[in-house]
């Protein structure tokens, strides 16, 4: 198994989701794994789009980016 397929798995475990569909495309969750997915593996925005049920591959950095704001601003 990937580290990709296994942050996956475990985050899906740790949220306690029946799968990543039943979140929207754009949910901060998604982009938080996507965000660990990206730093620790070497996949791309298409694998993630893919896996992660996050809609276009294109839309995958903005969602991450979001997710990260949204990360430094619960932290202050």
């Amino acid at each position: 198994m990937s580290e990709a397929e296994r942050i996956v798995i475990l985050a899906q475990e740790e949220l306690e989701l029946t799968g990543w569909s039943t979140l929207k495309k754009g949910d901060w969750r998604k982009g938080l794994v996507a965000t660990l997915i990206r730093k620790r593996s070497l996949v791309d925005n298409g694998w993630l789009a893919k896996r992660l049920a996050m809609g276009a591959r294109t839309a995958v950095s903005r969602i991450m980016g979001h997710a990260q704001e949204r990360m430094r601003k619960d932290r202050k």
